[in-house]
């Protein structure tokens, strides 16, 4: 049977803790924003039920990505969705890089090293002035 399609709209939104980017950002986030999150309720996300929302949930899964510096966000019925977190000069992350790919045609694991190093080079040319030298 062939991978099932689940419709969206470019551009729509869905949760914060529903998608690989977004988890990236709040795993990073200051603690205060961090706990105003995980305090309060979010719906569960019905295609993935083993990250339902709730706080003790989401805060092992956070450790991990601040540990690996990346998130793995998977949907085995549609696809895999991976993020690795951009850093400003003073290393606050600023943005998430991310790829989606297709479960069926891929190992989406074998796509972490590249996310990784994508967000590393983009993190250390934002460190870089025009003329190409280091920032203070």
């Amino acid at each position: 049977m062939g991978l099932r399609r689940r419709p969206r709209q470019v551009g729509g939104r869905l949760p914060l803790h529903a998608t690989a980017p977004g988890l990236v950002l709040l795993a990073f986030a200051p603690t205060p924003i961090q706990e105003d999150f995980l305090t309060t309720d979010h719906p569960a996300d019905d295609d993935n039920l083993d990250l339902n929302g709730t706080a003790d949930a989401l805060r092992p899964k956070l450790a991990a990505i601040r540990r690996d510096r990346y998130a793995v966000f998977s949907r085995p019925q549609w696809d895999t969705r991976l993020a690795a977190p951009i850093l400003d000069r003073n290393h606050t992350t600023i943005a998430a890089i991310s790829v989606i790919t297709p479960t069926e045609q891929s190992q989406p694991d074998s796509h972490i090293p590249a996310v990784v190093a994508v967000a590393r080079a983009i993190t250390r040319a934002m460190a870089t002035d025009t003329a190409g030298d280091p920032l203070p």
